[in-house]
């Protein structure tokens, strides 16, 4: 049983190692960024349409100030997802590695048992010869 659970714990380790490179790779590559062009490279023709280029110009100013928006937040999120799944790869490194590295009181008080009943039984097996001769 106690080897069954050994290796949930490496499992959980290695799991922990590949959430942290998980999260490095978010922190290191953003999603897509969105792309628009400046709303003074429009240009639309005839003098007669001045006030709708006007009103264009600033619908277009506006939805190239969203874009850079969501471009940001895009990249905000990205950055806070790597950080938050390197601190879950740590944590669980950290939960894990502690129960493959270290030694349970349970595991030591046993083996001291089984050393001590086989110190017990050699010494009865010594003492039984040396009483036969």
């Amino acid at each position: 049983m106690m080897k069954k659970e050994k290796s949930w714990n490496i499992i959980g380790l290695i799991f922990g190692i590949v959430v942290i490179c998980i999260g490095i790779i978010f922190i290191n590559s953003p999603a897509e960024s969105f792309w628009t062009e400046s709303a003074k490279d429009c240009a639309f023709g005839a003098d007669y349409y001045t006030e709708q280029y006007n009103a264009t110009r600033i619908a277009a100013s506006n939805i190239a100030i969203t874009a850079s928006n969501i471009r940001e937040l895009g990249e905000k999120i990205a950055l806070y997802s790597g950080m938050m799944l390197i601190i879950v790869g740590v944590l669980l490194i950290l939960f894990y590695g502690k129960r493959v590295f270290v030694v349970s009181k349970e595991e030591v008080i046993s083996e001291n048992l089984i050393v001590i009943c086989k110190m017990l039984e050699k010494t009865l097996r010594d003492k039984d010869s040396n009483e036969d001769t």
